[in-house]
């Protein structure tokens, strides 16, 4: 039987009042419980005002969480004085992964203007293992950061990915939101499918010296924000993707026409000119724009192209980037990135691998298996009794898992969860409401 938030902030509430943001009190913080059931409040009700101070508390979990945690301090003072550079998670520091869960490469490609950027390879640990389907993981916020000792946001996904047993290019293509990234984003897949034989289209001295790990006959894309248009965009664009995924592009998305099977997580709070909005109490069930997010999945399915939309309960719009930080400006709710891995690996599993096992992670309604929590070594909790058992304190960091957790728990009250998979042999319009297998 799942416990309900509403009843335990309810008792908290007639015991003394509920007043102000969610952190205004430190005696209430044992009733914000972030994995119990909101239930289904009914809008404009005390139990809905009551869920949403829920929702905005978790909303900053993740934050307060690596906040909190001493071996979070030690790993990032740890990388710092060996050289490490960028704002990310120290637990996935390249220089911490590369040999030892995975394969790493730096490289550099020119694009059709004849501009150096700068990327990364990432792949599985056995370098002789057969050629794997590639996954483009879009950075524009990567600019000087990459290199052994880097540390930038998404490095989860593409170790993850690799890990995971896909060949990985991540290639910076430029400023956020320069609309120039689109092509950008289709010279970076030239070079990516380039051979020794078949060098760059833009230079002819460069070619992917991973390409004999790499089968090019299956591709996918992926990217947040505004490279979470680009993905949508140059997937649906460029006849040599077969799959998407994108973290929350928030753009209007009105021109995109659908053509492969692509999946959309989404936040439940936005990245506003204002900023950061889980702070601003929401009475009533908030209403989706014409045209924004929220009807990506309704554009797909009517075109008879597979789709998902995955809501994340209590997500921010830096869910995706590194939510378990303590500098993280746009929050981060603590599930979020183990949650994004698992529905990540499952849709390209599905799409670029065709793996039997993945359409049932995908559509479970009960509980998340823990396929993904092996890939999880980000900041997670702090366990005093490990890292002192241990000797150091780095030792005392629990990352985040997924496995056994309530599916309907972890998915957004306000928005649905759904898919259309299969030209539509496999459909749900709200996962929470307990449809799928």
């Amino acid at each position: 039987m799942r416990r309900s938030i509403v009843g335990v902030l309810a008792g908290v509430v007639l015991a003394g009042g509920l007043a102000g943001a969610p952190h205004a009190r430190a005696d209430l913080l044992d009733a914000f419980d972030c994995s119990a059931d909101v239930g289904d409040p009914a809008s404009g009700s005390l139990a809905w005002d009551l869920a949403d101070q829920n929702n905005r508390w978790c909303s900053r979990e993740g934050q307060r969480t690596a906040a909190s945690n001493p071996a979070w301090y030690a790993a990032h003072a740890a990388n710092v004085a060996q050289g490490s550079v960028g704002p990310g998670d120290p637990f996935r520091a390249v220089a911490r992964w590369a040999g030892i869960r995975g394969t790493y490469q730096d490289v550099t490609w020119t694009d059709g203007d004849g501009a150096v950027h700068t990327g990364a390879l990432f792949g599985p640990l056995d370098e002789s293992a057969d050629p794997a389907p590639g996954v483009v993981v879009v950075c524009d916020v990567c600019s000087g950061q990459f290199g052994v000792a880097g540390v930038v946001a998404y490095l989860w996904v593409t170790e993850a990915l690799a890990e995971h047993g896909f060949t990985v290019f991540f290639p910076d293509v430029g400023p956020d939101g320069d609309p120039g990234n689109i092509q950008r984003t289709i010279d970076a897949t030239d070079w990516f499918l380039s051979t020794e034989d078949a060098p760059s289209p833009h230079n002819p001295n460069e070619f992917n010296p991973w390409s004999e790990r790499l089968d090019p006959k299956w591709l996918g894309i992926n990217g947040h924000s505004s490279t979470g248009r680009v993905a949508l965009n140059v997937g649906n664009l460029d006849s040599r993707y077969d799959a998407v995924v994108s973290f929350d592009a928030g753009a209007n998305i009105d021109e995109l026409s659908p053509r492969v099977p692509t999946m959309t997580q989404l936040a439940d709070y936005e990245q506003t000119e204002s900023g950061f909005t889980a702070s601003e109490p929401r009475h009533t069930q908030p209403v989706p724009a014409p045209g924004s997010k929220f009807f990506l999945f309704d554009k797909f399915r009517d075109a008879g192209v597979d789709t998902m939309q995955i809501a994340f309960r209590a997500g921010t719009h830096g869910e995706w980037s590194t939510p378990v930080h303590p500098a993280q400006t746009l929050g981060g709710s603590l599930y979020g990135e183990a949650m994004a891995t698992y529905y990540t690996l499952a849709w390209f599993d599905h799409y670029l691998r065709g793996s039997k096992d993945a359409l049932g992670r995908l559509t479970s309604t009960s509980r998340f298996d823990t396929f993904a929590d092996r890939y999880s070594i980000g900041t997670g909790h702090f366990d005093a009794l490990k890292a002192r058992l241990a000797g150091e304190v780095e030792a005392g960091n629990v990352p985040i898992t997924v496995g056994g957790l309530e599916v309907h728990n972890r998915l957004s009250w306000w928005y649905p969860s759904r898919y259309s998979i299969d030209g539509g042999k496999h459909a749900c319009e709200d996962m929470r409401a307990g449809c799928g297998s």
